[in-house]
């Protein structure tokens, strides 16, 4: 019955790969074929193409579907720096396979990665070895197999001989080494592996697939006293994703992960490169607290770095100060108070507020003080909202508790709301009672935070502020549907 058969267009037929595709298809009578010629206007209406071409040929080929307006199953084998971007946007109308590897062994060697724990091992690297033909290095595989991976790794690539396709990975710490190879004997594989994705893909909703699972994105999730953030490495997120509809969309409370915001970090040398977007898909300028969780997250990863940049362009030196992450924090720039906010203090619902200062440290705070009987009864909201009514800022309220020590809590725009701890908010509060102080000598201030959990600043002679306190990893996890 020729209806049931499934028709395959076959795009890099006369190469390795696309001639041996051509010929079990020929073999196989639940399959039609036809070669795709370079270029093809695609007259013919496929079940599924296999693109085994160049990426050239890809980006032509789906270049033309999108101009077609075409919904056709694409599985795609090639190699190389691919056109992600319309990969994503061609997904979005039909399901696209993006298979670096047709082997059954290699999507369990991801499988094996997923559950391995990556922290406990020292160093990690690849090796892996390929015919002389072969152009690309690393080879997609070797690719694929590095962006499972939570750390950027060094990958050796050998051409050598007629090798098919050898994939090492080697996991070492100072007492024991594992290692993890994948090795195809016989170039079959991969040609029967395409038919077997042609089978499957026809049958598959819109998106992106790896393996026969739609494309993921592997996220963490850290808190510092209780300011919580969703951790994605830039390197995997792929750029035709909106980032704050990303953000938007996963910050949620109830409905997702739920978090104040979302950290993209990357390692470059020396530095770990992060930016910063609040819940409402703004980027920020600074937050201290994600500051010091991007120190962890790269302690955890054993990246050999101490600097930290952001998109930004602030520079920051983070360390271990008694088993804390501590940052060194943007230097404290004195605002002039808008008369909007002044008048604040004539309002009966705020009298009790003593406006003190207003600073930038990366992002501008507003600093109000009340006695202590007030601070657990108080609206955050509500003075934070009348605030922003006239500038939009951070506002923080703090009530002393004894020397160098005090009590704050702080609304924040961009989560427009009151959050369970604020870095910066508690160096503006510091920096405030050490300008009060005479800015004489070097201090320590501890201040509790809504989440009960006690962060520290220490200002040094000159006004330098570095920020400490806990932070931990909450969980990992992974995506599936995150575009």
């Amino acid at each position: 019955n020729m209806s049931s058969k499934v028709h395959v267009g076959v795009l890099g037929h006369k190469g390795r790969l696309g001639s041996r595709i051509v010929e079990l298809l020929d073999q196989d009578d639940s399959f039609t074929f036809e070669p795709i010629p370079r270029g093809s206007p695609l007259a013919t209406d496929y079940s599924v193409i296999i693109d085994v071409s160049s990426v050239e040929g890809t980006t032509q080929l789906l270049t033309t579907l999108l101009q077609l307006n075409k919904a056709t199953p694409v599985v795609i084998g090639t190699t190389g720096d691919l056109p992600q971007s319309l990969i994503d946007e061609y997904s979005r109308q039909a399901p696209v396979a993006v298979i670096s590897n047709f082997s059954l062994g290699v999507p369990q060697f991801i499988d094996f990665l997923s559950v391995l724990k990556e922290d406990q091992w020292e160093t990690v690297s690849m090796v892996e070895k390929h015919h002389i033909h072969k152009k690309d290095a690393p080879s997609g595989t070797a690719k694929t197999l590095a962006s499972h991976l939570t750390r950027t790794i060094d990958i050796d690539s050998v051409r050598e001989g007629e090798i098919i396709g050898e994939h090492e990975l080697v996991f070492d710490n100072q007492y024991e080494r594992l290692v993890i190879s994948h090795s195809a004997k016989d170039r079959g594989i991969f040609a029967a592996g395409a038919l077997r994705y042609a089978r499957w893909l026809p049958q598959q909703s819109a998106g992106v697939y790896e393996g026969m699972q739609k494309k993921t994105l592997k996220f963490a999730k850290y808190q510092g006293c209780g300011n919580d953030f969703i951790f994605v490495q830039n390197k995997t997120f792929p750029k035709s994703v909106d980032k704050k509809a990303f953000v938007v969309k996963h910050c949620a409370r109830g409905t997702a992960i739920g978090a104040d915001g979302v950290i993209f970090v990357e390692k470059q040398d020396k530095t770990v490169y992060w930016e910063y977007f609040n819940s409402d898909g703004s980027l920020v300028a600074m937050c201290g607290n994600g500051a010091r969780c991007v120190g962890a997250y790269a302690v955890h990863q054993k990246w050999d770095c101490d600097q930290l940049k952001n998109s930004h362009g602030v520079e920051q030196r983070f360390m271990l100060e008694d088993g804390l992450i501590c940052v060194e924090m943007p230097h404290a720039v004195v605002e002039e108070i808008p008369s909007g906010v002044t008048v604040l203090s004539d309002d009966p619902a705020f009298s009790s507020y003593k406006l003190q200062a207003f600073y930038t440290i990366g992002v501008p705070h507003m600093v109000l003080e009340v006695s202590g009987d007030k601070i657990d009864d108080l609206s955050p909201n509500a003075i934070g909202e009348a605030v922003r009514k006239t500038i939009d800022v951070n506002t923080n309220i703090y009530a002393l508790t004894g020397p160098n020590s005090a009590t704050i809590r702080t609304y924040e725009r961009g989560v427009y709301g009151e959050t369970l701890a604020c870095g910066s908010g508690c160096c503006a509060v510091a920096y405030n009672l050490w300008a009060k102080e005479g800015k004489a000598q070097k201090q320590k201030y501890h201040l509790k935070v809504r989440s009960g959990l006690i962060i520290n600043v220490r200002i040094e002679e000159d006004g330098t502020i570095f920020l400490s306190g806990p932070t931990s990893k909450v969980f990992d996890g992974v995506l599936e549907d995150f575009c």
